[in-house]
């Protein structure tokens, strides 16, 4: 029998939460972005990172928690970084995010990033999730 869950139900809702919207937008993400043909290494690198957070957390890890909230700030850092130093205002990098093309991708960021950091999250995992690696 299996020991690894995809889906923990057992988690409190801050953690469930994020997990869900971790594999939702990530398959979506793909789905889109294959339909257009812009899938990149990268790309596919900070789904999987993300896939595997999700899949850490439904697996009380920390390792999981803490996959998740890098690899979501540094989608985000790594295109702000991109449009800075190809001589890009900071204003400029704010109307893109809040643009009608990429305001979904923003919010679940922000979702996700306030779901792992809220001290719900944060004391649930220290009570109950593990640091051994398997």
């Amino acid at each position: 029998m299996n020991k690894y869950v995809w889906h923990n139900p057992y988690l409190p809702q801050t953690l469930q939460v994020a997990e869900i919207i971790l594999y939702f937008s990530n398959i979506l993400s793909i789905v889109f972005i294959g339909l257009q043909g812009g899938i990149t290494l990268s790309i596919l690198a900070i789904t999987a990172l993300q896939i595997l957070a999700a899949f850490g957390i439904a697996n009380l890890r920390w390792w999981g928690i803490i996959l998740g909230v890098v690899s979501v700030a540094f989608q985000s850092v790594r295109l702000t970084f991109l449009a800075l130093q190809y001589g890009v205002s900071i204003f400029d990098v704010l109307k893109y995010f809040l643009s009608g093309n990429q305001i979904i991708n923003t919010m679940f960021t922000v979702a996700i990033l306030v779901l792992l950091l809220h001290p719900m999250s944060r004391s649930y995992a220290k009570a109950n999730f593990t640091k051994r690696i398997p």
